[in-house]
């Protein structure tokens, strides 16, 4: 049986430097039609840790029937696309302490439940829905009074 297709786009942002204030965003399509978009923003975070929360919250908003489907879902991160593809399973299974484990360990975890291939796409190369998801993820990390990334700041700062 063919399984039915679900493509996402995902950006994650943190300006004006990284790490600074964060932004992500998810465009979900179905049958070439957009289904759902989301964005949200912290107010002190990594580009890293909102590239795989583009991610979570993109599967998260799927509801259960999306389960037999491929997922596709591009993304501009090199190390984000090796990270979900290749490396982060083999990190929890041997203990490894790689920055952003705490989202690392969700996607791991969504693997086992979903059929996701993660496929890099090119940055700010003109294609439409990559472009819209960094204007989303830019305005979410400009928005005023961003919540605090908790796990962030409390690695980054010990406290």
């Amino acid at each position: 049986m063919i399984k039915k297709t679900i493509k996402i786009y995902t950006d994650g942002a943190a300006l004006p430097t990284n790490p600074g204030r964060g932004g992500w965003s998810f465009i979900i399509l179905e049958n070439g039609q957009e289904i759902d978009r989301d964005s949200g923003g912290f107010r002190f975070t990594t580009n890293n840790r909102m590239e795989i929360l583009a991610i979570l919250n993109s599967l998260y908003a799927l509801n259960e029937g999306y389960k037999d489907h491929k997922i596709i879902i591009f993304c501009d991160s090199t190390y984000v696309v090796n990270g979900c593809n290749i490396w982060s399973q083999n990190w929890i299974k041997t203990g490894a302490r790689k920055s952003n484990m705490d989202l690392w360990k969700q996607i791991v975890e969504l693997k086992k439940e979903y059929d996701i291939e993660l496929r890099w796409v090119r940055g700010h190369n003109g294609n439409h829905y990559n472009e819209l998801c960094d204007e989303l993820a830019n305005k979410a990390a400009n928005t005023p009074y961003n919540i605090a990334d908790i796990i962030y700041e409390k690695v980054k700062y010990n406290i």
